[in-house]
């Protein structure tokens, strides 16, 4: 079973039931994971749109363990990053 951290709720809680993304369902089966186009071959990390509205976010290396965005919550990283406030970590 897919196991996942919600971060959409006040604080981010790990489930591993109830989840629409359980291995071998067909919406985990039909997402479309990107990766930038910068990742190479065993540093990718991964995103889908989830039908919730919500973004899936994944280590491709351990493909089980999915992390759930809101939508605010990915805009105001990507903002974070373009501005260079992660800079430092990579």
């Amino acid at each position: 079973m897919l196991a996942y951290w919600d971060t959409s709720r006040n604080g981010a809680s790990n489930s591993t039931k109830g989840s629409h993304l359980m291995t071998g369902s067909p919406v985990r089966d039909s997402l479309h994971w990107r990766k930038s186009s910068f990742s190479a071959e065993s540093n990718c990390v991964e995103m889908a749109a989830l039908p919730d509205g919500t973004v899936a976010m994944r280590d491709s290396r351990e493909a089980d363990n999915v992390f759930k965005f809101t939508r605010a919550q990915i805009s105001a990283f990507l903002r974070g990053v373009k501005a260079g406030e992660f800079d430092d970590l990579g």
